[in-house]
């Protein structure tokens, strides 16, 4: 089903968790950035200034996160679609589904950019309209929360997050994410790597306060490089699922089951830019990459 929204005027050690980290990164999040030869032939090509990521962990164990994703046109462009798979399958073998909610889509002065999304097999997509995306430098603010997006254990509680993918194949000149965690969270621990999708690589900037984790690289992310970052703590503040929360998760799935448009796969978010067309085929087929 497709909606479409227009502007209106109103204590674990860090060499576990990186461990951790390598054998589940088929639970990566958040970039994968694309387009077709024809556009890149005719000289429409884009960077990624930044790519900015405020990560909040509410004590009831959801997530409520804000990209901030700064794009240089090169050529002329409808805007961009975010695509996030919320269908993948855990390292132990069981399928899991993301539950996002979209807060709002806006540019960088707090207007809102009119956006469609739908589901497309095993992803939510989310095209949105970049006003004047021509040889210029346009932000996009995506905030979203998602229900179910931490991982507990039995020593610790964890946040896994790719914050840009590993799928990209266009540059990002900067990277960073900001983790807030709940008032009373003690035993906080981190690791991150930047790089291609495997990389143990940890030349990124850690910076750890009472309550939050920063994290930042300005290496240029190149072709099929992303930043992923994990945050644990001890468990006992954050909400953990209850049977039913876990019961009603199941029937959820149940229901979905029939669909054969639900598939399995793996959590990496992408960004794609979308090439130009004359207004009315942007009417009829809305925003495409092409």
């Amino acid at each position: 089903m497709r909606e479409s929204h227009r502007p209106t005027a109103t204590g674990m050690p860090l060499w576990r968790l990186l461990r951790h980290m390598v054998l589940t990164a088929a639970l990566s999040s958040t970039q994968a950035l694309f387009t077709s030869p024809p556009a890149a032939a005719q000289g429409r090509t884009l960077e990624i200034a930044s790519f900015h990521s405020d990560i909040m962990v509410l004590a009831s164990g959801s997530l409520d996160v804000t990209e901030t994703i700064v794009v240089r046109f090169t050529g002329s462009w409808n805007g961009i679609f975010r695509q996030i798979p919320v269908e993948y399958r855990t390292s132990y073998g069981a399928n899991y589904t993301l539950r996002i909610g979209v807060r709002s889509v806006q540019d960088d002065s707090g207007s809102d950019l009119r956006y469609e999304t739908e589901r497309a097999g095993r992803n939510r997509v989310f095209k949105i309209w970049v006003p004047g995306a021509n040889n210029a430098t346009r932000t996009v603010v995506f905030r979203y929360s998602v229900a179910n997006g931490l991982r507990f254990f039995e020593e610790h509680d964890e946040l896994y997050w790719n914050v840009t993918g590993d799928e990209s194949e266009y540059p990002i000149l900067a990277a960073s994410a900001r983790v807030v965690l709940p008032p009373g969270v003690d035993g906080v621990r981190s690791t991150t790597f930047a790089g291609p999708p495997g990389s143990v690589q940890s030349d990124v900037g850690i910076s750890e306060a009472v309550n939050s984790v920063e994290f930042g690289t300005d290496r240029t992310l190149r072709f099929r490089e992303g930043l992923t970052i994990v945050v644990g703590w001890n468990p006992g503040v954050v909400a953990r699922p209850t049977f039913i929360d876990r019961v009603r998760g199941f029937l959820r799935k149940q229901l979905l089951a029939g669909d054969p448009a639900h598939r399995r796969g793996r959590y990496v978010p992408s960004l794609a830019p979308t090439r130009a067309r004359s207004p009315a085929a942007a009417a009829d087929a809305g925003i495409r990459a092409t």
